[in-house]
């Protein structure tokens, strides 16, 4: 069943929200919550998570909480650029926010890299249909951190940056993306290779390895939104391979687990929000 909604809200070209704990919810008769709304980018796809806090903010039983905004990065902010280059991107939505940059190991959300991708190719696509490319290059959320790490890669060539390294890095990410599907909701690369992968139920239950990544992401989400009166994060897509939805489940119960109230959301890929002002 899990399967055919997701598959079937992909092919329609529909965005999915899901929540989680859902009888924590308030009803729409309650008092006002206070608190934060945490937002967690992992996968940046046009801006839905975004535009679902805001909207949500609107409601009167959100209306006095605080927005956060947590992007999760594979690579370094130097001299928090990428903070202040986010801050500006969402001051110009006219949202009221506060920006974290959240650094990880690649390997540690690499449950996420296939969709990473897949959203940026729709999105490329989408923009060319709207014939707003070069518009979108500073306002489209995505777009912005992309050309963020472009301009620090270039800056570290021009001051000689060591091409060893970054054939190390190349290797790496190639290495990974060729152990993906082996690694998706279970563990993540660094921790496969100190052991092997069951499937009988008995190593479901005993595994101390199981789902690393996400205990690890789970781990920085907890620290820092374990009291947030909700917490808005990626919805990771469901991988291709037949009998994964067990190990998929476990991912998000991992994932969200020591959270109060969480909402998960895949969009379509057909979603931009940009920073039009008239």
């Amino acid at each position: 069943m899990l399967r055919v909604i997701l598959v079937t809200a992909q092919a329609c070209s529909l965005a999915i929200l899901m929540p989680r704990f859902i009888e924590a919810f308030p009803q729409s008769k309650d008092a006002a919550l206070t608190g934060t709304v945490d937002l967690w980018f992992i996968v940046h796809d046009g801006g839905i998570l975004l535009l679902t806090a805001y909207l949500l903010l609107r409601n009167r039983v959100w209306c006095k909480c605080r927005l956060r905004v947590f992007v999760v990065t594979g690579e370094p902010d130097t001299n928090g650029v990428l903070k202040k280059v986010m801050a500006r991107f969402i001051y110009d939505l006219r949202i009221s926010a506060e920006v974290e940059i959240v650094e990880m190991s690649k390997t540690d959300i690499s449950a996420y890299a296939l969709q990473r991708t897949v959203a940026a190719d729709q999105r490329r696509e989408l923009l060319k249909e709207m014939k707003c490319q070069d518009v979108a290059s500073k306002t489209d959320l995505q777009a912005v951190i992309d050309e963020h790490y472009k301009k620090e890669r270039e800056r570290e060539r021009e001051n000689g940056g060591n091409d060893e390294e970054d054939e190390s890095c190349s290797s790496t990410e190639n290495s990974a993306s060729a152990n993906q599907r082996l690694n998706e909701y279970t563990f993540s690369p660094s921790a496969l290779r100190h052991g092997t992968r069951c499937f009988d139920v008995g190593c479901r239950k005993s595994s101390p390895r199981r789902l690393h990544s996400a205990k690890r992401l789970n781990e920085l989400i907890v620290e820092r939104s374990a009291d947030a009166a909700a917490v808005l994060i990626n919805l990771p897509a469901l991988p291709k391979s037949a009998g994964s939805e067990f190990y998929y489940m476990e991912y998000v119960e991992t994932l969200t687990d020591g959270l109060q109230r969480v909402i998960l959301i895949r969009g379509s890929g057909r979603e931009v929000i940009t920073a039009f002002a008239e």
